[in-house]
């Protein structure tokens, strides 16, 4: 999926999600900005360029050394430097890694410790599936209460 894609379905499902577990409104908005955002950082440390082709690398694209490379920065800034809790602050690191995977397993392929898992069920750039995503995050963040 394109990487606006990626942002707008976290950014409603971590809303969503963390409004569901009354954390408030105003927490659940920071933490859902910051899980979108760590959407540029997972590719951006994440992608690799061989021969003019950019490939997924197990870095950030590993459902469990991600949680290493995403899950933990993304729990700690949050909780250290603004004292949000800690459990919101995890789940919405652990949502943003996730959401990324099962859209870039949709689109191509992941791993799961180093061994990559095809899913390529359709192209990045699909209109039909970007649309789908982008309006499932938006109507996550419609429902948020």
């Amino acid at each position: 999926m394109r990487l606006a894609t990626h942002a707008i379905f976290t950014l409603g499902l971590v809303t969503y999600a963390l409004t569901q577990l009354h954390t408030g409104f105003a927490t659940a908005w920071g933490l859902a900005v910051l899980a979108a955002a760590a959407q540029y950082y997972i590719d951006a440390i994440g992608h690799s360029r061989n021969h003019g082709y950019i490939h997924r690398t197990f870095i950030t694209h590993d459902a469990v050394i991600g949680l290493g490379t995403v899950t933990a920065p993304l729990t700690a800034l949050p909780t250290l430097l603004l004292g949000t809790p800690l459990t919101a602050s995890l789940l919405a690191a652990t949502l943003s890694l996730y959401s990324h995977l099962l859209l870039d397993y949709l689109t191509g392929n992941v791993f799961v410790l180093t061994r990559r898992i095809h899913g390529h069920y359709m192209e990045y750039d699909n209109p039909g599936g970007n649309a789908l995503f982008i309006v499932i995050g938006l109507l996550l963040m419609f429902l948020a209460r």
